[in-house]
């Protein structure tokens, strides 16, 4: 029996089933409760996860089979075009924050912080990012922090009023987000769904498919370990000119200030971008095609060959009835 722990009704459609300490395979996505689920699940079931490439920690057996980006790929592969436009740079970087989790503020405050602006971002209004308690010994962060207590946060100027349903999809990236978001910048900061209480975890979503789509130069800020997984499946995250340091610092906070920090010049000259955008232009491209022949799903069932004939035919029985 396989069960599913979800809220992304139109990627994976099955509820909470009855017989969920019964069950050797559990779906999960970005949202669930570990806790929870060692409590209602035998020990002997494996979690499978949509997005996680590194669950929090549990003590089940876990895999990792990306379904969503998957259908994300292929979907792109369907509705553009392999080249990409003539793109002209005219932004160092992108955000996308269309959704109001805690660690987004902190992400804003920082930008706040080291006084990096741009015009190429969707934003929600953020009233309902509620401040984050953080406390760290790392000096540094420590005046960052003690900033943010003192300093109000000045929400983005422009705000791009994107449903949070319209963000999902490879029409809305051809609608709006290639022209007004991921084409004219050079590197794309990456928010990842990342929950406050899971320093050692990572995710991918649609926010890291559509900087490979848009020609960028990825920066994920606060996951752990995001770019080494990222070239794992088969991609180029640029560590000759990125300093991707910042993805093994031991916490969320580390890796989002990091991020920012040990990558200003790039996040700040224009000209430096530009320029490094261009000279990387044919690498941008070919991690662009890699999207159209999703080297996910060439990883994804790379991934899925290791696990147990049982575990391997259950996922694949759920993918087809998430297909369906």
């Amino acid at each position: 029996m396989v069960a599913s722990l979800n809220n992304w009704q139109h990627v994976l459609g099955y509820q909470l089933a009855a017989g969920l300490p019964n069950t050797e395979l559990v779906y999960v996505n970005d949202h669930y409760d570990p806790i929870l689920l060692d409590q209602l699940v035998d020990p002997k079931s494996w979690i499978v996860s949509d997005f996680h490439w590194q669950l929090p920690p549990t003590n089940r057996q876990t895999l990792c089979y990306p379904y969503f980006l998957i259908a994300l790929c292929n979907q792109a592969r369907r509705e553009i075009l392999p080249m990409p436009h003539k793109y002209i740079t005219t932004g160092c970087f992108n955000f996308m924050v269309y959704k109001t989790r805690p660690l987004r503020r902190v992400f804003l405050e920082l930008l706040q912080y080291f006084k990096l602006s741009t015009n190429f971002y969707t934003a929600n209004t953020g009233q309902h990012m509620k401040p984050l308690e953080i406390t760290h010994s790392d000096p540094e962060i420590s005046v960052f922090l003690d900033y943010r207590k003192i300093t109000p946060l000045t929400l983005p100027a422009r705000i791009i009023a994107t449903k949070v349903e319209q963000g999902y999809n490879i029409s809305h990236y051809l609608k709006f987000l290639e022209r007004e978001v991921f084409g004219p910048s050079a590197v794309a900061l990456i928010t990842e769904p990342i929950e406050p209480e899971w320093d050692n975890s990572m995710n991918f979503s649609e926010k890291t498919i559509f900087a490979m789509l848009g020609c960028n130069l990825p920066i994920w800020v606060g996951g752990v370990n995001q770019a080494s997984l990222w070239a794992g499946a088969g991609f180029d995250t640029f560590d000759d000119v990125i300093d991707h340091s910042y993805q093994t610092k031991a916490t969320t906070i580390e890796r989002m200030y990091y991020a920012l920090k040990d990558n200003l010049e790039l996040l700040t000259n224009l000209e430096l971008a530009a320029n490094t955008r261009k000279q990387l232009h044919d690498r941008l491209v070919a991690n662009r095609k890699r999207v159209f022949d999703n080297v996910i799903n060439i990883w994804a069932e790379t991934n899925l060959s290791k696990a147990p004939d049982n575990i391997r035919q259950s996922v694949k029985n759920c993918v087809q009835s998430f297909s369906s």
